[in-house]
């Protein structure tokens, strides 16, 4: 699986929000260089987890649909008369 890139401006983005949470939460106040580098580091640490977890619930969704089709399918589907 090749790794999760972020562009610059999705880390950047990342990183302020970041920044704005520990302050608002925690009253820390850290660096843009320091927040990009811990949104990197979610990325490539956490980043995977997220996304594995993402692909299962679309999985499941499609999953749904696949059987709801299958369903409409049948419904569809006409009898044949029997021959007397």
């Amino acid at each position: 699986m090749k790794p999760i890139a972020l562009s610059r401006e999705e880390t950047t983005e990342m990183a302020e929000k970041l920044k704005a949470y520990l302050e608002d939460e925690f009253e820390l106040e850290i660096g843009t260089l320091q927040g990009e580098v811990f949104v990197q580091f979610i990325a490539e640490h956490l980043g995977p987890g997220l996304y594995n977890r993402g692909l299962a619930d679309a999985q499941a969704a499609l999953a749904r649909r696949v059987e709801d089709f299958a369903e409409d399918v049948y419904g569809l589907q006409q009898k044949v008369p029997r021959r007397r």
